[in-house]
């Protein structure tokens, strides 16, 4: 910024004001600019931008999806098989299941989603149809 020459006091003062003016309208555009960096650095924000990106592309959201619900079919699997209070060959035997539901599910996630849509309309039919 080049500065006009200053012949008096009037001038001075009024190239002052100007300046800090410019030196109070950067201070108010830094803080915004600090305020938007430090917002986007909070963890909810930084987990909301990661799902959504997660969830925007159709394919990722299907592969999560199968994962979610093979692990949780595993988990759900050995908690069945083991029981309440399992010994140690129930628990090993229940890991060992957990992985192969989980294995099994994740391998055949689009069938099994069709089937499972399939099932669902069909009761959702029979409890719709006496009403």
């Amino acid at each position: 910024m080049k500065m006009e020459k200053i012949n008096s006091a009037r001038d001075l003062q009024i190239a002052i004001r100007t300046l800090e003016e410019e030196r109070g309208e950067r201070e108010k555009n830094l803080k915004l600019q600090f305020d938007e960096i430090a917002d986007s650095l909070r963890p909810i924000n930084i987990l909301k931008r990661s799902v959504q990106g997660i969830f925007q592309k159709p394919n990722d959201r299907h592969d999560l999806l199968a994962a979610i619900l093979a692990v949780g079919t595993g988990l759900i699997s050995k908690k069945m098989f083991e029981g309440k209070s399992p010994g140690p060959v129930r628990k090993t035997a229940g890991q060992a299941l957990q992985l192969g539901v989980t294995t099994l599910v994740a391998k055949n996630a689009p069938a099994l989603k069709t089937a499972g849509a399939s099932l669902f309309n069909k009761i959702f039919r029979k409890i719709k149809k006496p009403g």
